[in-house]
């Protein structure tokens, strides 16, 4: 029984899902649904299994902008707000949107 979903943006272009609790054989369709409603399946580059935590990462094309809603349905277990807060503790963020001004007050 699955107990709990956290959907995460690891990187401008990477999304982690843990589900604690899959059953076994579970087979999930996971959906990335933007602000506009739009939505685009999205597979798994990869599956880690440790105890009863199941982590699922996911590899995109293009990188997400930050400032857009977004949540990754997943079949039979509901919507899920995608959780961007930790893309800021990288330094690829800083890289992207470092602004070397001092004009900001």
């Amino acid at each position: 029984m699955v107990r709990s979903v956290a959907a995460n943006l690891v990187n401008f272009n990477m999304i982690e899902v843990i589900i604690s609790g899959v059953p076994e054989g579970a087979n999930y369709i996971f959906t990335l649904v933007t602000n506009e409603h739009n939505r685009h399946r999205i597979d798994p580059s990869s599956v880690t299994k440790s105890g009863n935590i199941t982590t699922y990462h996911f590899r995109l094309n293009y990188d997400l902008e930050l400032g857009e809603a977004y949540q990754v349905a997943i079949t039979n277990l509901g919507v899920y707000v995608l959780n961007v807060n930790a893309i800021a503790n990288l330094p690829i963020f800083d890289k992207k949107y470092y602004y070397a001004g001092d004009d900001l007050g």
